[in-house]
């Protein structure tokens, strides 16, 4: 499956996941056994920036200083599929590597480290702001190749 990203130039990404007929998982959020576990969704398959795509920026219109988007391209294989399947791809900004949404989300800034407007304006990266995502709608795959899709049913946890 090949997949195409491209996002305006503010909404830095630097993950492509995939996710396959997934499930949620438990998982202990704050190392108390004595509090229930939460559940959250892993990828099947994560690609990242310099390992298997590269984000590049296109210059739209170059009379036009920071007219322009990013993008990138890449492949997962799925093969060996025994089912029909669903896959949704999801596009992310860890924060670190991706510089946060800011202005749009103002108060996403770890205030402490943004005093002045100098402060402001350094890209904030790590400073735990809001990053870009974007998720795609599920996409059903046919593996049987029967001219029909069904479900695979509910994937259940581990216990």
């Amino acid at each position: 499956m090949t997949v195409e990203v491209a996002s305006p130039l503010w909404a830095e990404f630097d993950r492509i996941e995939f996710y396959v007929n997934n499930a949620p998982q438990p998982y202990d959020h704050d190392a108390d056994a004595a509090t229930r576990d939460r559940y959250r969704v892993i990828p099947n398959v994560v690609h990242t920036d310099g390992a298997e795509f590269s984000v590049a920026t296109v210059d739209d219109f170059p009379s036009i200083p920071g007219a322009g988007h990013l993008e990138a391209t890449t492949v997962v294989s799925l093969a060996g599929l025994s089912e029909d399947s669903w896959v949704v791809v999801l596009v992310r900004g860890t924060d670190g590597v991706s510089r946060p949404l800011f202005p749009f989300y103002p108060n996403s800034l770890d205030s402490s480290t943004n005093a002045s407007l100098a402060d402001l304006a350094d890209g904030n990266l790590g400073e735990v702001g809001m990053t870009a995502i974007a998720y795609s709608n599920p996409l059903f795959i046919d593996a049987d190749n029967d001219g029909s899709w069904t479900a695979p049913g509910v994937q259940l946890t581990p216990p």
